[in-house]
């Protein structure tokens, strides 16, 4: 589960980057789709803008010998895809769990076992961070690579995606988790963890908006609020 502050910042972050994919200019398949290993890719979300080109491109490339996991927090229609794509959404939080990822990879791992020929692309959104954590996994558990930080050296080499940049802190901390189970064969602590308090240490600084005041009349200003998820669904919403 991620902070207040990066859940936040990531769903921002990643709507503001597909509403600047969406304004025009050429789309370069190279810069949207990254070749891992000659069967596994990592793919760029396809906006409206991009959806035809990319399509194309995989269809053309690989036929019916390709299909698409889309791990980001939207859908799209797979009618372009050939309806070749598995939807692994979860909205709220920037970061799968350890569980899904793990259900993730063997489902991937399944399609590429079926056929020498199969292809596995794997999509999120603009920043990759989730694409990278489920690859990165995925290519240890392939025993392509015999520790997640060799996997990750390799992702960020054939990308150019900055290490730094690549990951929020919980991402970070779940790649984390799955080194513990795999590498370290660490079982997961299954004991329930209880919400009592959430601590907000200061209200997000907003340029050109007064953060000492909030006027529900008009909803203008900064008021913090709190949204519980579970298997991608609000169950608790504090402005309610």
């Amino acid at each position: 589960m991620g902070t207040i502050k990066e859940s936040t910042s990531h769903l921002v972050r990643d709507y503001f980057n597909m509403e600047q994919d969406d304004k025009g200019g050429e789309i370069n398949i190279d810069d949207e789709l990254h070749e891992i290993t000659p069967r596994i890719y990592v793919m760029g979300f396809p906006t409206k803008r991009k959806i035809e080109a990319l399509s194309t491109h995989l269809n053309q490339k690989f036929g019916s010998y390709y299909y698409l996991w889309n791990v980001s927090e939207h859908t799209y229609d797979p009618n372009p895809f050939r309806n070749q794509v598995v939807d692994m959404c979860f909205v709220g939080y920037p970061c799968l769990p350890l569980g899904t990822i793990f259900a993730v990879s063997k489902s991937i791992i399944s399609w590429l076992l079926t056929d020498p020929k199969n292809v596995a692309v794997i999509q999120c959104q603009a920043t990759k961070g989730r694409s990278a954590l489920v690859t990165i996994c995925l290519l240890c558990l392939l025993r392509i690579f015999p520790l997640p930080s060799d996997a990750l050296l390799h992702f960020t080499k054939v990308t150019g995606l900055d290490e730094n940049t690549l990951f929020f802190p919980s991402q970070r901390l779940y790649l984390k988790y799955f080194s513990n189970v795999y590498v370290d064969h660490i079982k997961p602590n299954l004991k329930k963890i209880y919400i009592e308090k959430v601590l907000l240490g200061e209200i997000p600084k907003i340029k050109g908006v007064d953060n000492d005041r909030y006027d529900p009349q008009t909803e203008k200003g900064f008021r913090p609020y709190l949204q519980i998820f579970k298997n991608s669904k609000v169950v608790y919403n504090s402005l309610n």
